[in-house]
């Protein structure tokens, strides 16, 4: 909720609800409203609480529960989103947090989009240069499955 906290008081959206779910809908209605365009949508790690809750099977299906309905808002504001860009570490189909979203486009493993997220090879070359001296890339890509 401290991100919605924040969102509002950045974009002065007064706050008018409690509920997760119904905080991001008067968000995305009143900053469509606001602007005139489209809002876009980006959810990091969009799947953290419930990885973070796993050794905790009830909170982790509370969480779940609590994300499907947030997520869900999305799709019934679809007129007010342009695109909404999530990413995490789970398949979408594994967690069905998305049963109300049916125009999801999985570009996990497309080579158009291979490096908009992440690190690409020439990021590991300038950035990891002093680490890799030793070390087996295509054990490294194994783990990273072809990464």
């Amino acid at each position: 909720m401290a991100e919605f906290d924040a969102i509002e008081r950045d974009a002065e959206v007064e706050r008018r609800y409690d509920s997760g779910p119904e905080r991001l809908k008067h968000l995305l209605r009143t900053l469509h409203r606001r602007s005139g365009s489209q809002v876009v949508v980006l959810v990091d790690e969009y799947d953290k609480p419930i990885l973070d809750a796993l050794d905790q099977p009830d909170i982790a299906r509370a969480n779940r529960e609590y994300l499907r309905g947030l997520y869900s808002v999305i799709k019934h504001c679809d007129a007010n989103v342009r695109f909404c860009f999530l990413t995490g570490v789970s398949k979408f189909s594994k967690v069905s947090l998305f049963s109300g979203l049916n125009n999801l486009d999985d570009i996990t493993l497309d080579p158009t989009y291979s490096s908009i997220c992440g690190y690409t090879e020439g990021d590991l070359e300038r950035v990891f240069a002093p680490e890799l001296p030793g070390l087996d890339r295509d054990r490294i890509r194994d783990w990273y499955n072809g990464y």
